[in-house]
C-alpha cells in the first residue's frame, strides 16, 4: 500500500504538505489563548509547590516485554522520589507485557493494552519517528501526576534522575526540564554521551539502551 503522502506528483505533495501546516497555524492561536488561561489559574502553582507531587511516569510498548522486565521498570520503581504512578501503555502489546506488570506486584504499576495498533506508514523509517505515541498519549490522557515524564520500555532511569530534574524545575518554577543521556550501543562498545529531548515537564489538563541521568 502506498503512503499517501509520498504519492500522486511534487505539486500534489507540496498541496498536501501546506494543508497539513495550515491546520497546525489554524491551532496556534487557541494553544497561545490555553496556554495562557493555564498560566494565570489557581492550579498552575501546585506542582511547583505541593510538598510531595506525584510524578506519572508514562511507557508505551509495543513488543519489548523483556527490556520492560529488565531494564526500565527497576530503574523507575527505585527511584530516589517514590511519589510515582506509572503508566506502561501497550500498542497492541502481547499478553507478555501484562504479566510482566503483574510479576512486580506494584501499587503504582497500571497496564492499558490499545486493542489496536498505530496507526503507522507503511514506510518503515517513516513509522519509526512515531512509533509509540499512540500509547504515550493514551497514557499521558489518563495521568493523574503533576508531572509527566517519558520512558521508552528499553531506557533506564538512574536512581535520582526524577529527584533532581523535579528539583530543578521546582526551584526555578520551570516547566519542562531535561537530562543528559549515556547511549549503550553494545555490550562490547564503550558508552557514548548525548542529550535528552524531554525528560519531565509539568502535567497540561487538556537498538541497545540509553541511561537518562
Amino acid at each position: 500500500m502506498e503512503d499517501p503522502l509520498h504519492a500522486g506528483s511534487i505539486d500534489e505533495k507540496l498541496e498536501r504538505i501546506a494543508e497539513m501546516l495550515r491546520a497546525i497555524a489554524d491551532e496556534e492561536p487557541w494553544v497561545r489563548r490555553r496556554l495562557t488561561e493555564l498560566r494565570a489559574s489557581g492550579a498552575y502553582a501546585d506542582p511547583f509547590e505541593a510538598a510531595d507531587p506525584l510524578v506519572s511516569v508514562v511507557i508505551p510498548t509495543y513488543r519489548g516485554f523483556e527490556s520492560l522486565r529488565d531494564v526500565s521498570l527497576p530503574s523507575v520503581l527505585g527511584q530516589t522520589h517514590r511519589n510515582l504512578e506509572v503508566l506502561v501503555v501497550g500498542d497492541a502489546a502481547p499478553p507478555e507485557t501484562a504479566e510482566v506488570v503483574r510479576a512486580f506486584a506494584d501499587e503504582r504499576l497500571r497496564f492499558h493494552n490499545l486493542a489496536v495498533r498505530g496507526p503507522y506508514s507503511d514506510d518503515s523509517d517513516r513509522a519509526w519517528l512515531v512509533a509509540g505515541s499512540p500509547p504515550y498519549n493514551a497514557g499521558v490522557a489518563s495521568a493523574r501526576g503533576l508531572w509527566i515524564a517519558p520512558l521508552a520500555d528499553d531506557d533506564a532511569f538512574t536512581p535520582d534522575h526524577v529527584e533532581v530534574l523535579l528539583e530543578a524545575a521546582r526551584a526555578r518554577r520551570l516547566e519542562f526540564v531535561y537530562s543528559k543521556l549515556r547511549a549503550h550501543l553494545s555490550s562490547s562498545a564503550s558508552s557514548r554521551p548525548g542529550w535528552a529531548s524531554s525528560a519531565c515537564r509539568v502535567r497540561s489538563t487538556t537498538p541497545g539502551s540509553r541511561s537518562w541521568s
